[in-house]
């Protein structure tokens, strides 16, 4: 389900808001990745629904032995603990949904929300064995309620990349038609809320600005995914919401800093697939 680190007594720091150059290594990794997608999806007889089931468990396979973006994955458990509350906003195929569940325990809750039909199925296998603990949405969410279209794009060899599924305002021969809620109107009967991650692929500042309310009440800790790490920071700040820690790139170490009870914490991480 974002994450940033200020120095004291500075609005920004200049070392840390720097653009980071390309890693070349990163770059060619994710250049392989695709290519292996596009025959594995060849083999499979160009078959979305097998190519999916297969893709997702591999996924979530990596993310249990700590492959798939580990530092991030790993943070999770010092962020979430039994009862705690968590929202899942773009959840994907479950990698992180599954990881606040583990965290929140038989007392907890978490909420995922996931407009990609593609997914649903992992999503919803998860709660039918923890039926009081997770509740599946499937919506996008973003500044207003709204009804909009879900971009799947298909990478080497025709194969889906729901990963880096988006909204667009055009129907399209292959857009999907889906519902567009705010995180505060869909959960305004929340009492608490910790943790809040959003990987919505572009339109995490619109789910940021329709969840102010949420945000400034209960001050939950925010992972988002996000190349624009310095655009997100000035809309927090923009909002009165102060922040309290800043961090670059998954795959390099986190900066750890307690989150403070009148300030969001903020987690920023970026892919290496954002990188070609």
């Amino acid at each position: 389900m974002a994450r940033l680190q200020r120095g004291p007594g500075s609005r920004h720091d200049k070392r840390e808001n720097s653009v980071s150059p390309i890693d070349p290594a990163a770059g060619l990794l994710a250049l392989f990745f695709r290519f292996a997608k596009g025959l594995l999806f060849i083999l499979l007889g160009r078959s979305d629904e097998r190519y999916m089931k297969l893709k997702s468990r591999l996924v979530l396979w990596s993310a249990r032995l700590g492959f798939y973006e580990a530092e991030i994955y790993r943070e999770i458990p010092r962020l979430l603990k039994a009862g705690d509350v968590a929202v899942d906003a773009g959840a994907n195929c479950g990698v992180y949904t599954r990881r606040f569940l583990d965290c929140v325990g038989a007392e907890g809750h978490v909420y995922a929300f996931e407009p990609n039909p593609l997914y649903l199925p992992f999503l919803e296998s998860f709660a039918q064995k923890t039926p009081s603990v997770l509740a599946v949405m499937a919506e996008a969410v973003g500044q207003s309620p709204s009804r909009s279209f879900l971009k799947i794009p298909r990478i080497t060899g025709g194969a889906p990349e729901p990963a880096l599924a988006h909204l667009v305002s055009e129907k399209g021969l292959e857009n999907l038609e889906v519902s567009v809620v705010t995180l505060d109107e869909r959960l305004a009967s929340l009492q608490r809320l910790d943790l809040l991650k959003i990987d919505i692929e572009g339109g995490e500042a619109l789910a940021i600005l329709g969840a102010l309310s949420l945000l400034r009440k209960f001050h939950p800790v925010v992972v988002v995914e996000s190349a624009d790490k310095d655009a997100l920071a000035h809309l927090l700040e923009q909002n009165g919401l102060e922040y309290a820690g800043r961090v670059k790139n998954a795959w390099r170490k986190l900066r750890y800093v307690a989150p403070r009870p009148d300030a969001t914490y903020i987690l920023f991480w970026k892919s290496p697939g954002e990188l070609t």
